[in-house]
């Protein structure tokens, strides 16, 4: 199997791994004005999404059907959860089996809410980025 080589490049002096042999740190630590900041959130919300090529818009797509994707695993794991609680509930008895059965029953519950927090939040966080015809 062959190797395979990576290159990390910093996208300007900023890096935290102060490398020795650094372009980016060699030519920054040159300036008069060291670092002109990053960008923040709210420049970035704010920002003309005119731009977008169809490779950008292909994305946002993919990332909304993986938030959905990941939803359905939620959903499935909370079905899971539930079904396997009443399947011990029905074949063993004892009260270990019941507490058991009991604490999952009540797991899938949980792991459903939070499958659709996180569903609902990472859609804002998409949403704040599409361009407006894109975005409903």
């Amino acid at each position: 199997m062959p190797a395979i080589n990576a290159l990390i490049k910093p996208a300007s002096g900023n890096c935290n791994m102060k490398c020795d042999y650094c372009f980016y740190r060699d030519k920054t630590s040159k300036r008069n004005e060291k670092s002109y900041g990053t960008m923040s959130e709210e420049t970035l919300k704010n920002e003309d999404k005119s731009g977008f090529i169809v490779r950008d818009l292909l994305a946002f797509d993919r990332t909304f059907l993986a938030n959905e994707r990941t939803l359905l695993s939620y959903i499935r794991t909370s079905i899971g959860l539930i079904g396997a609680g009443v399947a011990l509930l029905k074949v063993y008895s004892g009260v270990a089996v019941t507490a058991s059965a009991i604490c999952l029953i009540a797991a899938g519950p949980v792991f459903l809410i939070i499958g659709i927090f996180v569903y609902v939040k990472t859609k804002r966080k998409i949403n704040n980025y599409m361009p407006d015809e894109k975005s409903s």
